[in-house]
């Protein structure tokens, strides 16, 4: 189901202690535009990974969002976040960068590949998610384009999420408007909280009827329009950036996160940019940047 997840455990062991974990690469930035063809489109979210780890020393690296572009020459095609990964002298996990999204230009214009892919401008298509190759998935393809309106052009794709796809252009959910970003995944189940959301796309139409998309999950950076300025992925989420309408640089990508859980209140031994908490029965790390933690 799309937004879910199923833990699953990379080693069989005897301990008693369950440590679940999220990691969450980098989400990529959104296109930028200086014409009238097409907006910018959104920016993919990072590749997210859930399971269980055993007892061991972990060394957390988190992967930077994709940076923003300027709007300048014919637009700037959105940059790639950086992967994030766990690692321990035993097991490497890996989530990759998102893609970023492709710049508005009078040209289809193909999104880039990563985690979840970033969204296509004008006749584009979104670029590929999970280039992990994981199983299950760590992220959704970015929407595609569109050559709506006699061919101007003017409705750019979503950035996929680690939940879902990002959203066509002028996708019959939404006609004449850019599509919004791919859901994120929520972490733990039925907290309500989402991670590794995509970046709406955006628009370069005048006509205020027609609407820049929203990013997934109210993480994902939101497209710009005639009635709205871009915004960035919600910071350490991993999602990705909104795509810019006319003359707007795109929104920046966010950075990742790890999360560790487990029942109980002994504290393990971290280091780096890590915030504990006690939250219903659980001992909770999170890496907002590098660090180490031993269970």
């Amino acid at each position: 189901m799309l937004g879910a997840y199923k833990l699953n455990s990379i080693s069989k062991t005897s301990q008693t202690q369950i440590i679940e974990y999220l990691l969450v690469g980098g989400g990529g930035s959104g296109g930028s535009s200086t014409t009238m063809w097409s907006g910018g489109a959104g920016g993919g979210a990072g590749g997210a990974r859930i399971g269980i780890l055993p007892k061991s020393l972990y060394t957390i690296t988190i992967g930077s969002g994709g940076a923003s572009v300027p709007a300048t020459s014919l637009g700037y095609q959105g940059n790639n976040g950086q992967s994030s990964t766990i690692a321990s002298t035993d097991l490497t996990i890996t989530a990759s960068g998102g893609g970023g999204g492709a710049r508005g230009q009078d040209t289809d214009t193909n999104g880039n590949n990563g985690g979840s892919g970033g969204g296509g401008s004008r006749g584009g298509l979104g670029g590929s998610g999970n280039t992990g190759n994981f199983t299950p998935a760590e992220g959704y393809k970015g929407g595609n384009g569109s050559l709506a309106d006699g061919g101007s052009g003017i409705q750019s794709g979503g950035g996929g999420g680690a939940g879902g796809a990002g959203q066509d252009g002028d996708s019959p959910a939404r006609p004449r408007k850019s599509g919004n970003g791919g859901i994120g995944i929520e972490f733990p189940t039925g907290s309500g909280i989402y991670y590794a959301a995509g970046g709406g796309g955006g628009t370069a139409s005048l006509d205020d009827s027609i609407r820049a998309g929203d990013g997934g999950s109210s993480i994902g950076g939101n497209g710009g329009d005639i009635t709205r300025s871009v915004t960035s992925g919600a910071a350490n989420t991993g999602s990705g950036g909104g795509g810019g309408k006319t003359n707007e640089a795109s929104g920046a990508g966010s950075a990742g996160i790890a999360i560790f859980r487990y029942k109980g209140t002994k504290q393990a031994q971290a280091t780096g940019g890590y915030v504990y908490s006690f939250e219903n029965g659980y001992s909770v790390y999170k890496f907002l940047s590098n660090g180490t933690i031993k269970f």
